[in-house]
Protein backbone atom coordinates (compact mmCIF):
# COMPACT_ATOMS: atom_id res chain seq x y z
CA UNK A 1 0.00 0.00 0.00
CA UNK A 2 2.62 2.28 0.33
CA UNK A 3 4.76 3.33 -2.84
CA UNK A 4 8.28 2.01 -3.50
CA UNK A 5 10.46 4.95 -2.70
CA UNK A 6 8.48 5.71 0.61
CA UNK A 7 8.78 1.85 1.36
CA UNK A 8 12.49 2.17 0.65
CA UNK A 9 12.69 5.26 2.95
CA UNK A 10 11.24 3.27 5.71
CA UNK A 11 13.71 0.39 5.28
CA UNK A 12 16.70 2.71 5.14
CA UNK A 13 15.61 4.77 8.56
CA UNK A 14 14.79 0.72 10.32
CA UNK A 15 18.37 -0.65 9.52
CA UNK A 16 20.01 2.89 10.80
CA UNK A 17 18.07 2.57 13.72
CA UNK A 18 19.11 -1.07 14.41
CA UNK A 19 23.17 -0.11 13.20
CA UNK A 20 22.85 2.75 16.16
CA UNK A 21 21.55 0.31 18.94
CA UNK A 22 23.46 -2.31 17.42
CA UNK A 23 27.00 -0.52 17.54
CA UNK A 24 25.91 0.95 20.58
CA UNK A 25 25.55 -1.83 22.46
CA UNK A 26 28.17 -4.01 21.11
CA UNK A 27 30.31 -0.61 21.67
CA UNK A 28 28.98 -0.55 24.94
CA UNK A 29 29.95 -4.18 26.18
CA UNK A 30 33.35 -3.57 25.42
CA UNK A 31 33.69 -0.68 27.96
CA UNK A 32 31.72 -2.56 30.55
CA UNK A 33 34.44 -5.58 30.14
CA UNK A 34 38.04 -3.32 29.87
CA UNK A 35 36.37 -1.16 33.64
CA UNK A 36 35.57 -4.59 35.28
CA UNK A 37 39.14 -5.48 34.17
CA UNK A 38 40.03 -2.08 35.58
CA UNK A 39 37.97 -2.04 38.69
CA UNK A 40 39.05 -5.75 39.07
CA UNK A 41 42.32 -5.77 39.14
CA UNK A 42 42.46 -2.41 41.18
CA UNK A 43 40.44 -3.75 43.80
CA UNK A 44 42.83 -6.85 43.83
CA UNK A 45 45.89 -4.97 43.93
CA UNK A 46 44.83 -3.02 47.23
CA UNK A 47 43.65 -6.16 48.88
CA UNK A 48 39.80 -5.58 49.03
CA UNK A 49 38.34 -9.11 49.88
CA UNK A 50 36.54 -10.81 46.72
CA UNK A 51 38.07 -7.46 44.61
CA UNK A 52 38.61 -8.95 41.71
CA UNK A 53 34.66 -10.01 41.68
CA UNK A 54 33.33 -7.18 43.43
CA UNK A 55 35.37 -4.90 40.65
CA UNK A 56 34.49 -7.06 37.85
CA UNK A 57 31.04 -6.45 38.14
CA UNK A 58 31.32 -3.01 39.02
CA UNK A 59 32.24 -2.44 35.64
CA UNK A 60 29.86 -5.14 34.19
CA UNK A 61 26.75 -3.92 35.63
CA UNK A 62 27.42 -0.10 34.03
CA UNK A 63 26.00 -1.29 30.89
CA UNK A 64 23.72 0.26 32.30
CA UNK A 65 26.02 3.80 33.47
CA UNK A 66 26.24 4.22 37.25
CA UNK A 67 24.32 0.72 37.89
CA UNK A 68 27.27 -0.76 38.78
CA UNK A 69 28.89 1.92 41.09
CA UNK A 70 25.31 2.22 43.01
CA UNK A 71 25.46 -2.00 43.24
CA UNK A 72 29.12 -2.46 44.33
CA UNK A 73 30.62 0.70 46.02
CA UNK A 74 28.17 -0.03 48.91
CA UNK A 75 29.83 -3.67 49.12
CA UNK A 76 33.09 -2.62 48.40
CA UNK A 77 33.62 0.41 51.19
CA UNK A 78 31.95 -0.85 54.05
CA UNK A 79 34.42 -4.35 53.09
CA UNK A 80 37.58 -2.76 53.01
CA UNK A 81 37.25 -1.13 56.66
CA UNK A 82 34.90 -3.75 58.61
CA UNK A 83 36.17 -6.55 56.41
CA UNK A 84 38.94 -9.00 57.16
CA UNK A 85 42.02 -7.06 58.17
CA UNK A 86 40.34 -3.78 56.73
CA UNK A 87 41.10 -0.18 57.41
CA UNK A 88 40.88 3.59 56.26
CA UNK A 89 43.85 3.25 54.02
CA UNK A 90 42.01 0.25 52.37
CA UNK A 91 38.64 2.31 52.25
CA UNK A 92 40.56 5.14 50.91
CA UNK A 93 42.53 2.76 48.17
CA UNK A 94 39.24 1.42 46.59
CA UNK A 95 38.09 5.00 46.52
CA UNK A 96 41.16 6.15 44.59
CA UNK A 97 40.64 2.74 42.17
CA UNK A 98 37.22 3.98 41.40
CA UNK A 99 38.30 7.66 41.00
CA UNK A 100 41.07 6.84 38.69
CA UNK A 101 38.69 4.36 36.84
CA UNK A 102 36.32 7.14 36.54
CA UNK A 103 38.56 9.56 35.31
CA UNK A 104 40.15 6.72 32.70
CA UNK A 105 36.84 5.38 31.64
CA UNK A 106 35.55 9.51 30.76
CA UNK A 107 38.66 10.69 29.05
CA UNK A 108 40.05 7.72 27.79
CA UNK A 109 38.35 4.43 27.45
CA UNK A 110 35.29 5.13 26.59
CA UNK A 111 35.90 8.02 24.35
CA UNK A 112 37.97 6.16 22.11
CA UNK A 113 35.81 2.92 21.59
CA UNK A 114 32.51 4.39 21.50
CA UNK A 115 33.40 7.76 20.23
CA UNK A 116 30.66 9.20 18.07
CA UNK A 117 30.40 6.45 15.88
CA UNK A 118 26.58 5.71 16.87
CA UNK A 119 25.49 9.31 17.39
CA UNK A 120 25.00 8.77 21.14
CA UNK A 121 28.15 10.27 22.69
CA UNK A 122 28.51 9.83 26.57
CA UNK A 123 27.07 13.03 27.32
CA UNK A 124 24.65 12.42 25.02
CA UNK A 125 24.05 9.05 26.66
CA UNK A 126 23.55 10.22 30.19
CA UNK A 127 21.37 12.73 29.03
CA UNK A 128 18.91 10.52 27.60
CA UNK A 129 18.30 8.45 30.57
CA UNK A 130 17.79 11.63 32.86
CA UNK A 131 14.98 12.82 29.88
CA UNK A 132 13.21 9.34 29.59
CA UNK A 133 13.41 8.65 32.91
CA UNK A 134 11.76 11.71 33.59
CA UNK A 135 9.11 11.32 31.22
CA UNK A 136 8.46 7.81 32.12
CA UNK A 137 9.74 6.78 35.15
CA UNK A 138 12.70 5.74 36.86
CA UNK A 139 12.43 2.28 35.69
CA UNK A 140 10.88 2.33 32.78
CA UNK A 141 13.32 5.44 31.75
CA UNK A 142 16.19 3.12 32.12
CA UNK A 143 15.28 0.23 30.17
CA UNK A 144 13.77 2.79 27.05
CA UNK A 145 16.27 5.58 26.91
CA UNK A 146 18.63 3.77 24.43
CA UNK A 147 16.37 2.66 22.15
CA UNK A 148 14.06 5.87 22.00
CA UNK A 149 17.31 8.29 21.24
CA UNK A 150 18.29 5.89 18.66
CA UNK A 151 15.17 6.59 17.30
CA UNK A 152 14.76 9.95 17.97
CA UNK A 153 18.24 10.75 16.11
CA UNK A 154 17.28 8.32 13.06
CA UNK A 155 13.61 10.66 12.89
CA UNK A 156 15.71 13.56 12.98
CA UNK A 157 18.20 12.43 10.42
CA UNK A 158 15.35 11.52 7.96
CA UNK A 159 13.65 14.88 8.70
CA UNK A 160 16.49 16.64 7.74
CA UNK A 161 17.33 15.31 4.91
CA UNK A 162 14.33 14.83 3.67
CA UNK A 163 12.20 18.23 4.65
CA UNK A 164 15.13 20.57 5.74
CA UNK A 165 17.94 20.51 3.63
CA UNK A 166 15.89 21.08 0.46
CA UNK A 167 14.08 24.20 1.44
CA UNK A 168 16.97 25.52 3.45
Amino acid sequence: FLKEDTKKFIAEQIDAFTGILVSFFQRQTVICLCEGLLYGTGFAVVGLPCGFLIGFALGVINLVPFLGSLVCLPVALPLAYFGSEGSVLRLFSVLAVWLVGQFLDGYFITPKIQGDRTGLGYAGVIFSFFLWSTLLGPLLGMLLAIPLSAFCVVLWRALKSKYIRPVV
